[in-house]
């Protein structure tokens, strides 16, 4: 019986990652996953990093991704702001 851990590769990057609770972590921050919203990393609203109201703090903030499951547990706003990268991309395309 092998007895070694398993490494588990995150399907979007194809990182090792040494246990799935490992990948679970990795995935939450993973630049490659489809899902993730970008978000102000000060108010955690979209609608901030996409320049439609901006927090108190943005001239400073960065950004941080998040999952749809993490910004409806916060209620900060209303769930029509949360655009993956490549929905806003799309949308951009289409207008122009």
């Amino acid at each position: 019986m092998n007895t070694e851990p398993q490494t588990v590769t995150c399907l979007y990057c194809g990182m090792p990652c040494p246990s799935m609770q490992t990948l679970e972590e990795h995935i939450k921050s993973c630049p490659s996953h489809p899902m993730l919203i970008t978000v102000c990393d000060q108010c955690f609203r979209a609608s901030c990093w996409q320049g439609v109201f901006y927090c108190d703090k943005s001239k400073t903030a960065g950004t941080v991704k998040k999952t749809r499951r993490e910004l409806n547990e916060k209620r900060l706003e209303h769930p029509s702001w949360w655009k993956t990268d490549h929905e806003i991309a799309m949308s951009a395309v289409r207008v122009m």
